[in-house]
């Protein structure tokens, strides 16, 4: 779990090999059974790209933040460390 002023600190930061920001959850409710599987596929491999261990990241912690918009600051937050 991360502190409120870690979440800020965060929020203020570009995207990264460590750090990918989601608008809401890949899929919902009303996703057609025939998108599901790409939406799957965006899961997956935003999952893989979280992990890979890049150059100058080892050993440090990804975030992936829901409900985060960089364009409109949009924040009602749900984090994955």
């Amino acid at each position: 779990m991360i502190t409120e002023h870690e979440l800020e600190t965060l929020l203020k930061k570009d995207e990264s090999p460590i750090l990918e920001f989601k608008k809401e959850w890949y899929w919902n409710d009303s996703t057609s059974t025939s998108e599901m599987a790409d939406k799957w596929g965006e899961f997956i491999k935003d999952m893989i790209s979280l992990s890979n261990g890049y150059l100058g990241f080892v050993g440090s912690t990804r975030y992936l933040i829901f409900g985060f918009s960089e364009t409109s600051q949009d924040k009602r937050v749900a984090i994955f460390a």
